[in-house]
């Protein structure tokens, strides 16, 4: 039986294969003048070539792309409103396939002001460095209120743990602030 190849997959061989063919052939000539067995160095000639057609007609061989420019893409900006109209259709979209209640919640965390107030906290308050330093700067100074507190016999009332978090968190967030103006400056 043999195989037949279609122009497109001969087209599509590139000229180190046929090269490859023709050794093939030369080399089934020197088999046939050894005195090797004809039908069987045609079978591995023929198998051999027919491999050979098979991982060329895989490998794409594009060279007409390959030397045509590219056309560069030009890149749109995109707008403020553009990139609002996007966020609320794909808003929307998602709401749509929430359960009720899960989307009445997600309305509400998505409405307008609940998000600017997030952004303005999640900026300043909820930042790493003021939550850490706000819980350090806590504990120093509810240690030292108390260890004073108790040794003098004063009464506390209960909120220096909140304004040593508030300072201690300031104290944090200023710092993150030169910390990052020297990392800038280098």
């Amino acid at each position: 039986m043999s195989e037949r190849i279609t122009e497109h997959e001969s087209a599509r061989e590139s000229g180190d294969s046929r090269e490859e063919l023709k050794e093939l052939v030369d080399t089934q000539a020197k088999a046939e003048k050894s005195g090797e067995h004809i039908h069987e160095s045609k079978e591995r000639t023929i198998e051999s070539a027919r491999e050979k057609i098979r991982a060329s007609a895989e490998r794409p061989v594009d060279k007409e792309k390959k030397s045509e420019p590219k056309p560069a893409k030009r890149r749109r900006l995109i707008s403020a409103s553009e990139r609002t109209e996007a966020y609320k259709s794909a808003l929307h979209d998602v709401q749509q396939q929430l359960p009720p209640l899960q989307r009445s919640f997600s309305k509400i965390a998505h409405a307008r002001y609940v998000e600017e107030v997030s952004e303005f906290l999640e900026e300043t308050v909820y930042r790493p460095s003021f939550l850490i330093s706000g819980g350090i700067g806590a504990l120093i100074t509810g240690i030292i209120f108390y260890s004073v507190a108790l040794t003098q016999g004063w009464r506390l009332n209960g909120s220096e743990l909140v304004v040593g978090l508030i300072i201690g968190g300031f104290l944090g967030w200023a710092g993150e602030w030169v910390l990052k103006r020297r990392r800038r400056s280098l």
